[in-house]
């Protein structure tokens, strides 16, 4: 078991290639890839184009508002991750009564489980450059401005540069890489990089 902290407005995806080292000596399939992986809660495959705090609402019931502290405007959550098989990585199952006891005192973190064979056929399948994930990012983005604004031209009017850039800051959860260029951005856009959404 491998447990993360880990920015609600991030997404699961870019945990894979860390968690396929982590288990890569307890794999099924020593050969998958990281891109080759996906997450489930409870046998229910995530979506991974949805941010981990939506997800965490949707499939755990938290409501962030009564969650979070007051000083804390931008939550994070724990997640777990263990084998397909509830094994440890190398046969560390030795602390496990003494594990447990701990987690009755303490609230559980979110436990998912992480898969590297047996794709769900209704999960769209990622790529090994991140090219699936990066173009569900930015038609999210594009649906999010068209539906505020009633058009997507902030968005579509980003340069290739600054589209990079927005992307880079949503990979490494942070906002310091990207500038926000000149009006007409929308306003909910600039919120989104002005402000510290990745821990």
């Amino acid at each position: 078991m491998l447990q993360i902290s880990y920015p609600r407005l991030s997404y699961l995806p870019f945990l894979l290639p860390r968690l396929h080292a982590f288990f890569s000596s307890s794999l099924i399939e020593p050969n998958s890839q990281p891109h080759e992986g996906w997450f489930s809660f409870e046998g229910v495959p995530l979506k991974w184009h949805y941010p981990v705090g939506l997800l965490y609402d949707i499939y755990a019931g938290a409501d962030p508002a009564s969650k979070s502290s007051a000083g804390e405007h931008y939550p994070s959550h724990s997640i777990s991750a263990t084998r397909k098989d509830g094994g440890q990585p190398g046969g560390e199952e030795e602390e496990e009564e003494e594990e447990e006891e701990e987690r009755v005192k303490e609230p559980l973190p979110w436990r998912l489980t992480v898969h590297f064979s047996d794709w769900p056929d209704d999960l769209v399948r990622l790529d090994p450059d991140g090219m699936v994930m990066h173009d569900a990012f930015i038609n999210s983005v594009k649906e999010a401005d068209f539906l505020r604004n009633g058009t997507a031209k902030g968005i579509m009017s980003l340069s290739k540069e600054d589209s990079s850039g927005l992307w880079k800051a949503v990979q490494e959860r942070g906002c310091l890489c990207f500038s926000p260029p000149p009006p007409p951005l929308p306003a909910h856009l600039f919120y989104f990089i002005s402000f510290p959404f990745f821990n």
